[in-house]
């Protein structure tokens, strides 16, 4: 099972919409993440750049690597470097957490621990990657999965996820250039499954929808038609919409969950909130996800951390 904080507001509007929101993460709390990996894409792609080059030098000569590719490498390398005002892909994410009834979620997340705890069940979510497989395209991905934070899952991710270690001396500096470049656009898509060491405590798993910009620009809007969709039964993703934040507007994704009760495994209050787990049964009830005060197909507890 995995968790949602959240506010009571937000918890509401879930139920009541039989519904979660993917929100744009570059306006989350969350957003210089993004520049984390990016930051870790600049070393991978220098090192593999760097390498070859020393490599290609030594053992076949000073003129296979021209200046005209130092300066190919040094754009890609600036793209990398510049990719917060670049706004190459476009990410909308939700957030869960493997950790039931934590006080770093319940401060940072569910409104200093006057909101609500969702437990949400996994074998649902995992149809999100079926869907993903089935719509997926080289400018838009659909995907469910853990956050990865060690350096271990990072220098995998570029070596071998994204290829970087299957440059050779052989290859011609165009073929390696290729090889970066596709080493940039993975992880423009990728990147909100990569954090910090620093946040591994928050074991937190993601629904991540993404996008390239350009196409946004053109007028296609992100989203899931039903008709490619053989879970629109269990999940579906049509609705594109703003809502204000502050001083901004920010960007969201409506995830329909038809048969949110299938979703749904437990609800757990907030430390410190006013409602009582009558008040959260008694609510279920009047719109019809429980059949009545015997039915404890969705478990409601109250949090057990003393914290006020």
């Amino acid at each position: 099972f995995l968790y949602h904080y959240c506010s009571l507001s937000t918890f509401k509007s879930i139920i009541d919409n039989k519904s979660i929101w993917l929100s744009d993460i570059r306006k989350s709390n969350d957003s210089l993440e993004l520049q984390w990996i990016m930051g870790q894409c600049q070393i991978h792609m220098l090192n593999a750049w760097t390498n070859y080059v020393r490599t290609v030098q030594q053992e076949r000569g000073m003129e296979i690597v021209t200046l005209k590719h130092f300066e190919q490498f040094d754009e890609l390398y600036n793209l990398a470097k510049t990719y917060d005002a670049e706004d190459d892909t476009k990410n909308w994410v939700f957030c869960l957490s493997e950790k039931a009834d934590d006080l770093g979620q319940w401060r940072g997340y569910a409104d200093d621990g006057k909101g609500i705890a969702i437990g949400f069940n996994s074998a649902v979510l995992k149809r999100i990657n079926y869907v993903g497989d089935s719509i997926r395209t080289t400018s838009v991905d659909f995907k469910f999965d853990q956050v990865h934070y060690s350096k271990k899952d990072i220098d995998s991710f570029f070596d071998n996820t994204v290829g970087l270690s299957k440059i050779t001396v052989e290859m011609s500096p165009e073929d390696v250039l290729q090889h970066i470049k596709r080493a940039l656009g993975f992880s423009y898509i990728f990147a909100p499954l990569y954090k910090s060491d620093k946040f591994k405590d928050e074991k937190e798993w993601r629904i991540v929808y993404s996008m390239f910009f350009g196409d946004l620009e053109n007028g296609l809007k992100p989203g899931i038609s039903n008709a490619k969709n053989k879970f629109s039964d269990i999940l579906t993703l049509e609705k594109y919409a703003f809502t204000q934040k502050g001083d901004t507007l920010v960007s969201h994704l409506e995830m329909g969950l038809p048969q949110i009760k299938r979703a749904i495994h437990s609800i757990t209050i907030g430390p410190k909130a006013k409602i009582t787990p009558m008040d959260v049964r008694l609510y279920l009830m009047s719109i019809g996800l429980l059949d009545d005060s015997n039915d404890k197909s969705i478990e409601i507890n109250q949090s057990t951390i003393s914290y006020r």
